[in-house]
């Protein structure tokens, strides 16, 4: 018998970074943030809305030198301390190898390990365990195994790498009993790209979706990845089931609202704005978090040509989150990006206003938005804007790197004048919206404009808003140049990090906040 003992190594890492929670904290930190969350997104992603998500199976098999299924049969050996002393040893039990899933050109003669073991269980058990090569062998922490799970185990190193089948096979343990097989095929999804989405419209199980839509007892993060696939899959016959989610004053459907209405309106097309824009953009009495999501999937509409909304449609919409000042910062780049140049004067307004809830959130975006415009009456703007306030414009120029759209134009006139309508659809990228698991969008507390704490707990913006559209992004100098359309994460992560643990520290000293929305009340 061969006996490998060795190191331990840490658990699996989720791989996707909540930088994008932070984004509206401070000027600083979001473009921090963004230069962060622009270096990660790379492709569109099969679930915008689905927040940061942890590495999958596949992953961290792939990821490791050696991977195998091993059963356990020793316990750790009890430790002794003396009185007052204490005993910092890592337990490790002995496991026997049952079958070497990766590295068995290698480690293949290996029969016996030892690995860190923090549980009482049985003998006999099955587990997971990873190795990495690190001056010798470093196994992790093992994952517990059930019949079923090692038989997953066991099939998903054999999958094609990327495709319709390897995305069939993990829709079946959707909300399947056990979690690490359903939250592993969520990753799956939600890592996925949204073409091999689309591709495997015909296979998707569109009854299932109808049933977790509507299920309360869904994770919200898993609910926003059913109504994407929704999207794509539904019918006519599923917009009256949406639209009473839309009215819905449940809190459990509340949080995965943008999901929802990129799901309606993708369906209904711009029929569906109407509604939308009654229930939530019209109300006089805002709600911080509804106007958030419904941003996010407007958003979300507007990233690409040929899409079942037409993008100048979806401008009307956006600027009616104008008719709210203190939120009028989350429309102001997508404006911005589609090239609305007619709210320009009403921008200035905002920035010049003597409410500082208001002032206090807009004036970077709106110097950014002129920085963009291509008419000779937005420079006037700007240095009107500097004598007011020069340290707003500094930022914007020194954080901020402005370069051209791709996008056609909507509004390339003064106010009123349209030229250039183009049309745009929903081709969503990912990471997403929420760190914390289910997704929740947490309501604003307490009276006032939302604090840094409260933005950076948002849906987050869905990666579809992806670096290849952006009207303006992050930089780390003002002599950088522009790529044609890029976004650009110029701040050096160092940098980055450091805004970004600032900025927590004084959102942790307390700062004004936002009005609690009626989900926080429990209205």
């Amino acid at each position: 018998m061969i006996f490998a003992k060795a190191r331990i190594v840490g658990p699996r890492r989720g791989v996707g970074f909540p930088t994008i929670f932070l984004a509206a904290a401070t000027p600083m930190l979001a473009a921090a943030t963004f230069a962060l969350a622009a270096s990660q997104a790379s492709q569109a992603l099969a679930c915008p809305f689905c927040g940061s998500v942890q590495s999958t199976l596949a992953q961290d098999i792939k990821g490791s030198d050696v991977a195998v299924i091993a059963r356990l049969i020793a316990l750790p050996k009890p430790t002794e301390s003396k009185d007052g002393e204490l005993n910092v040893a890592t337990p490790m039990a002995k496991f026997e190898i049952q079958e070497v899933l990766k590295g068995a050109e290698t480690y293949g003669s290996v029969k016996v390990i030892e690995a860190p073991f923090f549980d009482e269980k049985p003998l006999g058990g099955e587990y997971l365990i990873l190795g990495t090569e690190q001056s010798g062998l470093a196994w992790a922490p093992p994952y517990a195994l059930s019949p079923r799970s090692r038989k997953y185990v066991s099939e998903i190193v054999k999958l094609p790498a990327s495709g319709t089948e390897r995305l069939a096979y993990f829709q079946n343990y959707f909300e399947d009993s056990e979690d690490l097989l359903k939250n592993d095929a969520y990753y799956e999804f939600a890592l996925a790209p949204y073409t091999a989405l689309q591709a495997m419209k015909a296979r998707m199980q569109h009854d299932k979706l109808v049933d977790w839509v509507q299920d309360p007892a869904v994770a919200v993060s898993h609910r926003r990845l059913y109504l994407t696939m929704l999207g794509v899959c539904g019918q006519a016959s599923d917009i009256p089931m949406l639209e009473t989610l839309l009215r819905s004053d449940d809190p459990k459907f509340k949080t995965g609202l943008d999901a929802t209405v990129a799901c309606y309106l993708t369906l209904k097309r711009a029929d569906g704005l109407p509604l939308v824009e009654e229930l939530f953009l019209n109300k006089k009495q805002e709600e911080f978090t509804d106007i958030f999501s419904v941003v996010m999937a407007l958003r979300f509409l507007g990233q690409e040509d040929n899409g079942p909304i037409p993008r100048e449609r979806l401008v009307q919409s956006m600027r009616l989150v104008l008719d709210h000042p203190r939120l009028a910062d989350q429309a102001i780049m997508d404006l911005a990006r589609w090239k609305d140049w007619s709210v320009m004067d009403r921008l200035v307004q905002l920035f010049t206003s003597s409410d500082p809830e208001t002032t206090t959130w807009v004036r970077i975006p709106v110097i950014n938005y002129l920085r963009a415009c291509p008419l000779p009456k937005a420079k006037e703007y700007i240095e009107q804007l500097r004598k007011i306030d020069p340290k707003a414009v500094q930022q914007s120029e020194t954080l901020y790197a402005v370069g051209p759209d791709p996008m056609p134009n909507v509004t390339t006139q003064s106010a009123g004048s349209t030229e250039g309508a183009a049309s745009s659809g929903p081709q969503p990228a990912g990471s997403g919206s929420n760190a914390s698991g289910d997704g929740a969008t947490p309501a604003p507390p307490a009276s006032g404009k939302t604090s840094p704490a409260e933005k950076s707990q948002t849906p987050a913006a869905p990666a579809a808003y992806k670096s290849s559209s952006g009207a303006f992004a992050p930089s780390a100098a003002k002599s950088a140049p522009a790529p044609s359309g890029h976004l650009l994460p110029m701040a050096e992560l160092a940098v980055a990090l450091a805004a970004i643990v600032g900025a927590v520290v004084l959102v942790a000293v307390g700062r004004t906040i936002r009005p609690k929305s009626k989900v926080a009340r429990g209205e």
